[in-house]
């Protein structure tokens, strides 16, 4: 069903990255929305198989690249003063203040982090668009953004769209491009399982070191008891609720400190020991002490967090409700890589 947009709607994709079905999706999305203006920030090849067929449905559809200037925007891809340069979400507030002084709109929008926020700073709008072709927070559904003139300013909506990844990444391998450009196409989550579980699993045996403990000792201590497994929903509710609720109120720097503060108080006022991690769970396998965990109890322990995890979404849709796909992936703090 396609419905009229506001007449001083636009919306704005960047980021394409030479993935054609992920710009059908976005463009698809945009007519169903009823909107009639698209501009785009640029970086339309590169990663992806479809460099020439992204670039010719653009001209196609005749969108103007990189410059707009509808509901007073001032769209470039990195920053206003480098192509290249990144606008992270949790670089310094002076940072941005400094390039709001300088603007001569009201609204600046970018893209190349691949991760998409809004912020305002010094009265300027940031909307970061994310990425259509190639995501970079956890989410590998395609995002653009789309920024409508009101009375009050601009409203901004972060939009998702689904498409085949999993197509997609296996073009990219037909084609002959690295495998690291397919498996980013689905998404980073999955390369931090292992890594969090090797992290984990690390750290105890380090720790077995450093008390003159054999270096793999099985745990022996069992833990899944409904006491045990009911303070392990508590502790993975509460994680998650201290996570996403700094990252809701615009206070993601303080999530790294807040989640240590956390956990070493909740080893205390919770019976389970708070693990409210399922790779913490497998690594304290490794650790017959009293931070340990019987093989056993590591899939109780699990599902209990899994509950926990659930319990927390449902307090955060009451605390939260309006949250939009943006200031939900405020939660994945950026590190740099592009």
């Amino acid at each position: 069903m396609t419905r009229d947009a506001a007449p001083d709607t636009v919306a704005v994709i960047t980021d394409i990255h030479g993935n054609l079905p992920s710009l059908h999706a976005a463009l698809a999305r945009i007519d169903e929305l009823g909107i009639e203006t698209v501009y785009c920030g640029g970086d339309l090849v590169g990663y992806g198989p479809h460099p020439n067929e992204v670039c010719e449905l653009i001209a196609q559809r005749e969108i103007p690249t990189i410059y707009g200037n509808e509901v007073d925007i001032h769209l470039v891809h990195g920053s206003p003063r480098k192509v290249n340069e990144y606008l992270f979400e949790d670089k310094p507030a002076r940072l941005y203040e400094r390039l709001a002084t300088a603007e001569t709109d009201p609204v600046l929008v970018f893209g190349h982090t691949h991760k998409p926020w809004v912020h305002e700073y010094g009265g300027v709008l940031f909307v970061n668009c994310g990425s259509v072709g190639k995501p970079k927070d956890g989410d590998p559904r395609g995002a653009f953004a789309v920024l409508t003139a009101n009375a009050d300013g601009v409203e901004v909506t972060i939009e998702r769209v689904p498409y085949d990844a999993d197509m997609v990444a296996a073009e990219v391998r037909a084609v002959g491009l690295p495998g690291e450009f397919a498996d980013k196409l689905l998404t980073d989550a999955l390369a931090y399982l292992p890594a969090q579980v090797a992290g984990c699993t690390l750290g105890a045996v380090a720790a077995n070191g450093m008390f003159s403990l054999a270096a793999i000792s099985i745990s022996t201590h069992h833990r899944a008891s409904p006491a045990h497994l009911f303070s392990e929903v508590i502790a993975t509710a509460g994680l998650l609720l201290v996570i996403f609720s700094l990252a809701r109120s615009k206070r993601a720097n303080a999530i790294p400190a807040a989640v240590g503060a956390y956990i070493g108080a909740a080893y205390f006022f919770t019976s389970s020991a708070s693990f409210a991690n399922p790779a913490i769970s497998i690594g304290r396998i490794f650790s017959n002490t009293f931070a340990g965990i019987a093989p056993m109890s590591v899939a109780p322990y699990v599902v209990a967090q899994l509950v926990g995890g659930a319990c927390a979404v449902l307090v955060l849709r009451v605390l939260y409700p309006g949250v939009t796909p943006a200031e939900a992936a405020e939660v994945m703090l950026p590190h740099g890589d592009a």
